[in-house]
């Protein structure tokens, strides 16, 4: 790798993470993004070599090891800055690839949140527009907040159910070897405690605390939601500020996925880094 140090940010949807990417980029120092594809060309090359007809025999892990740094470099190759945050829910699933490349030394900043309020937070946004999440489902009509949220959850096998694939990576590392590695964020600890959760952040990166401009963290990412077809799934508001409402979901369907938020207790006994209200 260059001199660059790469870190990792991962977690559940709708928990904060783009958020923490803005306020994370008023440091001088760091780069940060939302999700980008790197993480899917490391995985293209895995599988390749791993299926290609003699692949195998052609490009040994060390070689293989050699062309995913390549990728890592080039990527960032124009980012003229020490610190770099990768962003992708994914990585959670697949930590035994940042061990190889980064010899176990890694740090991942996991955001989450409670999985109603992250179906409220989808279902807010249809309430906006009706048309701008309709990738997310397929483009399959689902005419009521109950379909969504089934959807969204893996409800339907031919739609890709983002919440729980999500779920699951997060289920998996908390449990693996790997998971007291990271540090985990509360949304509702970042939205209301900014600064206080920046202050652990930067203590857990052992990096010096840079003084953040909370008021003025906005931030919009038109082009990416554009290009994907979700109408303002990415925008930060200027000010950090965290705002109690009442949830749009029904009481009912609130009550059904509440159970699904397992992490809390896991986090809190295991004596895992956990930043929460």
């Amino acid at each position: 790798m260059t001199n660059k140090t790469y870190n990792f940010i991962s977690g559940l949807p709708r928990s904060g993470s783009t958020l923490l990417t803005s306020i994370l980029n008023q440091n001088p120092k760091f780069y940060s993004n939302i999700s980008d594809p790197l993480y899917a060309y490391t995985k293209a090359l895995i599988q390749e070599t791993s299926s290609g007809v003699g692949n195998k025999a052609l490009v040994n892990d060390k070689k293989l090891t050699n062309i995913i740094e390549g990728v890592f470099n080039s990527y960032y190759s124009d980012v003229n800055k020490e610190i770099i945050f990768n962003t992708n829910r994914y990585w959670t699933s697949d930590t035994a690839i940042l061990n190889t490349l980064f010899n176990n030394k890694w740090k991942m900043l996991v955001c989450v949140r409670e999985v109603p309020w992250i179906l409220d937070s989808f279902e807010k946004i249809v309430s906006k527009s009706s048309y701008s999440l309709k990738p997310l489902y397929n483009y399959k009509d689902l005419d009521n907040v109950y379909d969504r949220s089934s959807a969204l959850m893996g409800g339907y096998p031919e739609i890709q159910g983002t919440v729980m694939m999500a779920l699951k990576g997060l289920s998996q590392f908390i449990a693996s070897q790997d998971g007291h590695k990271a540090l985990y964020i509360e949304y509702d600890a970042l939205a209301s405690e900014p600064e206080k959760v920046l202050k652990a952040v930067y203590e857990y990166l052992e990096e010096p605390y840079f003084k953040h401009d909370f008021n003025n963290v906005g931030k919009n990412y038109d082009d990416y939601d554009t290009a994907t077809k979700i109408d303002k799934l990415h925008t930060v508001k200027n000010k950090v500020k965290f705002k109690p409402r009442k949830t749009i979901l029904p009481i009912d369907l609130w009550n059904q996925y509440a159970s699904q938020s397992f992490w809390k207790t896991q986090l809190i006994n295991n004596n895992y880094n956990y930043l929460y209200k």
